[in-house]
């Protein structure tokens, strides 16, 4: 059986793909929060996505070259419907939540950048984990 990979290496994979494409991003859940608070274990990563609905091709394009499996007519279909999508990387769930409420758009603009061993990548502020 093959290993899964950890969180971390899943949501570093994930962000270059959608940095090089020019997609906004940030990542959530367990793993921003670890930049808030104490350290949390999870077993799949969180993805905000902030673009449009006309911009999904480009994130599915990105995700596809991060070797996460989506199929782009349920995704986009699970997008409008329930704000989000789900894919898999290896076997690990990787939620990805796109625009469903205003206050998307403020987590866009207070999102963090960190600088890691992989690139910098977008996190969630604090501020806006207490709403999501």
């Amino acid at each position: 059986m093959a290993e899964l990979p950890t969180a971390y290496a899943a949501a570093m994979r994930i962000a270059t793909a959608l940095r090089e494409a020019d997609v906004d991003y940030a990542i959530g859940g367990a793993l921003a929060l670890n930049l808030w608070g104490p350290a949390r274990g999870t077993r799949d990563v969180d993805v905000n996505l902030f673009v449009t609905d006309d911009r999904l091709d480009e994130v599915f394009a990105a995700l596809h070259a991060a070797g996460v499996d989506v199929d782009p007519a349920q995704a986009r279909q699970a997008a409008g419907r329930e704000g989000m999508f789900i894919g898999r990387l290896d076997g690990m769930r990787i939620d990805l939540f796109v625009p469903s409420i205003d206050f998307s758009w403020e987590a866009a603009a207070t999102r963090v950048t960190v600088e890691t061993a992989s690139g910098p990548v977008d996190f969630l502020s604090a501020e806006s984990l207490a709403v999501f």
